[in-house]
């Protein structure tokens, strides 16, 4: 246990943090009734102080075990932690949770109403300070945005024609944003009831999310207009043209928005002199799209899909059960490859493109610190293939981080090299989506962007 004192006017809270396991876990099923092929592991734990219960997904990192809270969809995919912040409120001490994801640290908080500026709004989260909000709903918002503004103003002025430069730049200002934006937070009481002035009922949204509220808790506007706008597509969907069905992204996980790819999977199926493969192991499914293409043509029997983020788990089982795989796939919570290296026909990975290191759990989608994931990658992808010679590697990758100049243009074909393996075609097209059309140094090089499809073999 962890206790922070921070004594300093009535506004000003005191902070605690605390981590406990239980050591003993057992395998059980999801909480949505889930297939067993989906591997989860949950512990035993009090409820004392909880959302009703704390479910505890143990998944392999690095050697590390994380943390989740909440019967339904853990609120982060990135070591969450659960705090306990208070605060002064009319001679009145009120604690409450404090839900972060752990990347912008709460150092004390303090009470604030209608009348805060942006400027000094800003001020005091640069210095680690969470801004309790306790007037209008609306106005929070209208806060929100001004703060915006004003971080993004502060990088204005730094010119440079440098692509590397700006794309620095830009990365510099998203991590700001992050930091500052995260410490405006909203209190919910126990039912996820949120009381303040013309505010708009959260609580299915909110219930959803995090399970049971059996206590108040305060959670940064950031992350609550985020789950409003997931909601959308969790309520409506996107339509895949490709798949010719619509899949269900959930919050924090990739949604296939940039659909070049997808095409180049059909050119693929087309391409490949076999008809179909026998079985499909996908490494970071994400929303199990890939798998469902590949799945509804017939391309493949069984798919095998795995994921890190426990929530893409939920998110491609709950997809393709939906539609109608059934008992034709497995997805397995783990990083990368599953433990045990059955082979398989055919793999196929849209890794992180960008060599550089994520600042948040969306940005793990795109952000592979060193190209780590693609290393590890290609060098053990050859275990899990089997010794057909109809089987392949299908690895789609963006050259965006080759024309910045971050990562040698001969990266790929040096690691295919030590690992005995050899591209028999590639499958090009230009990326086209919106920062494809900026105008700035950044926006041309966007513009020679292309996606490619590696087919590999061994040699």
């Amino acid at each position: 246990m962890l206790l922070i004192y921070l004594v300093k006017d009535q506004s000003t809270c005191f902070a605690s943090s605390s981590a406990s396991v239980d050591s003993n876990p057992r395998h059980c099923r999801s909480p949505r009734s889930q297939p067993s092929s989906t591997k989860y592991k949950m512990m035993d734990r009090s409820p004392t102080g909880t959302f009703g219960f704390e479910l505890v997904m143990a998944f392999k990192l690095l050697g590390q075990i994380r943390q989740f809270s909440g019967k339904h969809v853990p609120f982060s995919a990135s070591s969450p932690k659960i705090e306990s912040v208070s605060w002064m409120d009319n001679d009145v001490l009120v604690t409450s949770r404090l839900l972060t994801s752990g990347n912008s640290p709460v150092k004390s908080v303090k009470v604030v109403k209608d009348s805060i500026k942006a400027p000094s709004a800003v001020s005091m989260a640069r210095k680690g300070i969470g801004i309790v909000w306790q007037g209008d709903y609306h106005k929070s918002k209208e806060l929100y945005s001004a703060m915006k503004r004003r971080v993004e103003s502060s990088f204005r002025g730094l010119t440079t024609t440098s692509p590397i430069d700006i794309f620095r730049k830009k990365r510099q200002m998203e991590k700001e944003l992050s930091a500052v934006l995260n410490m405006l937070l909203i209190p919910f009481e126990a039912g996820h009831k949120l009381s303040l002035r013309r505010a708009p009922d959260l609580s299915g949204i909110m219930r959803h999310r995090f399970g049971p509220a059996t206590e108040g808790y305060v959670v940064s506007l950031r992350q609550v207009l985020g789950l409003i706008g997931a909601q959308q597509w969790r309520t409506n969907g996107l339509y895949v043209i490709q798949l010719h069905d619509t899949i269900f992204p959930f919050y924090s996980v990739f949604a296939p928005i940039r659909n070049e790819y997808l095409d180049l999977v059909l050119q693929a199926m087309d391409s490949s002199h076999s008809s179909k493969f026998q079985t499909l192991l996908e490494v970071g499914t994400g929303t199990g799209v890939l798998s469902a293409m590949l799945l509804k043509r017939q391309f493949v029997n069984q798919a095998i899909c795995t994921d890190i983020n426990p929530v893409a788990v939920e998110c491609a089982q709950y997809n393709l059960d939906l539609l109608g795989f059934t008992g034709k796939f497995e997805v397995i919570n783990h990083d990368l490859f599953p433990l045990d290296p059955i082979p398989v026909d055919l793999i196929i990975c849209n890794p992180p493109w960008i060599p550089e290191p994520p600042q948040s759990m969306m940005d793990a989608a795109v952000f592979d610190n060193d190209s780590d994931m693609l290393r590890r990658f290609l060098l053990t992808a050859p275990k899990y293939l089997s010794l057909s010679t109809h089987a392949e590697i299908w690895l789609i990758m963006s050259n965006f981080a080759e024309l910045l100049n971050i990562r040698d243009t001969e990266f790929i074909v040096h690691l295919l090299a030590i690992s005995g393996l050899e591209i028999v075609e590639e499958i090009s097209c230009l990326s086209n989506h919106p920062k494809t059309k900026q105008t700035d140094a950044l926006g041309r090089i966007r513009s020679q962007e292309t996606t490619t499809l590696y087919r590999i073999k061994r040699k």
